[in-house]
């Protein structure tokens, strides 16, 4: 929501001072006044419009799933149709299929002819053109079903999005994931992560490497799209023993067969293997608690030579207008998922200062919104840690 704070920069009493002039604005008794004079209606009719988003929103999440599941964008991609001719298609009595359009109108999704048939709009284009889109519009009807009850999802821990993600959280009590479920939620990482890997290759030269290790490497499409961007390079993919096996059938039907090494392995209980100069975590670190986060940074550490780097690439909190929606949203599903949270770039930058690291840079990614990048090196220092979690530095002499 848009804050106006003009005198923020006078300290504790300007804040104090627009507050009581915010309370104001909101008085009930004042609304016919506001709503009409022209120095105040732009603000109250701006709040309105943003508290009808936050009420309805569940709507239109609703009008989404709908439309995903009657297959409505895939029957209008080629073709307008009628309400009459969509209803018959897709079995729904046309007296209800109307609100269905007419709500996906408003959105955005589709838009109405003059001939009265309905037709794609620019905003449904990309959902047929990704399908990871529509992937992750199903799947978090799970995390919708979790939020039905709110107040008991904040006070007690498990639910549908819990059991989708087996590996997260609760490892050393839950049997280990079966290779269905690691099929299933691998297949989704997979499709969903197709920007995120944008991003990654946009922010980063990885031909100054030799050899780049990508841990928790899911069914390895980042590791495809650097092998066959990068032929020099040497791939090494690290992820629980069922997921590295799909990753490695897809590196070698990309035609990547003798330059990759996969390693099967927890990177909570096993340490990372050597020989990489550049290891990634891509969506990793946002579904694990500090400590497991804390602990993977040191053994990364630990796995790379003097001079390596780590690139550490995620949806992080990051006070901009434009991902209000994005944080709330990470917010609540890491939540959900188990002892992941959103963290800012400052909370991993200290993590990974914590870890041994060195000249953390922030890498400026041209849509924050899939991933914020962090490349940090290390350098010619061992981390000591003691009972108390604090870092002391020990010189190392590299020759």
């Amino acid at each position: 929501m848009v804050t106006l704070a003009p005198w923020r920069w006078l300290g504790d009493w300007g804040q104090r001072s627009w507050q009581r002039v915010e309370r104001r604005l909101s008085d009930p008794q004042l609304y016919p006044f506001l709503r009409s004079n022209p120095l105040t209606r732009w603000v109250t009719r701006r709040r309105t419009a943003r508290l009808y988003d936050l009420m309805s929103g569940f709507a239109n999440t609703q009008v989404l799933v709908a439309c995903v599941r009657l297959k409505v964008f895939e029957r209008l991609a080629h073709d307008a149709l009628s309400a009459k001719a969509l209803a018959q298609q897709v079995q729904v009595p046309e007296s209800r299929l109307v609100p269905l359009l007419g709500a996906a109108q408003s959105l955005g999704l589709i838009q109405r002819r003059r001939d009265g048939a309905y037709e794609l709009a620019a905003l449904a284009l990309p959902l047929l053109s990704h399908p990871g889109l529509q992937a992750m519009v199903e799947h978090n009807q799970l995390l919708y079903q979790d939020l039905a009850e709110p107040e008991v999802f904040l006070r007690q821990r498990g639910g549908h999005m819990h059991e989708f993600w087996p590996y997260v959280e609760g490892m050393s009590e839950r049997a280990a994931p079966s290779s269905q479920q690691s099929q299933r939620y691998s297949e989704l990482m997979d499709l969903s992560q197709v920007f995120v890997v944008e991003e990654v290759l946009a922010g980063h030269r990885f031909g100054q490497h030799q050899c780049v290790m990508d841990v928790g490497c899911g069914m390895g499409r980042l590791m495809t799209r650097v092998g066959q961007q990068y032929p020099q390079l040497r791939l090494q993919l690290f992820d629980l023993p069922p997921v590295v096996a799909l990753a490695s059938e897809r590196l070698q039907q990309a035609g990547l067969g003798g330059r990759f090494e996969c390693h099967a392995g927890s990177f909570k209980t096993d340490p990372l293997p050597r020989g990489a100069d550049l290891i990634t975590l891509v969506r990793i670190g946002h579904d694990h608690s500090d400590e497991v986060v804390a602990d993977l940074l040191r053994k990364a550490w630990e796995a790379l030579p003097v001079g390596g780097q780590l690139l550490l690439a995620e949806p992080m909190a990051i006070a901009e207008l434009d991902q209000a929606n994005a944080s709330a949203y990470f917010h609540f599903y890491l939540m959900a998922m188990g002892d992941g949270r959103l963290r800012s770039p400052l909370d991993y930058e200290r993590l990974l200062k914590q870890a041994g690291f060195d000249r953390v840079k922030h890498v400026r990614t041209g849509m924050s919104i899939h991933a914020h990048v962090i490349l940090s090196t290390k350098l010619g220092f061992t981390p000591v840690f003691n009972s108390t979690s604090k870092v002391r530095l020990t010189h190392i002499n590299v020759r």
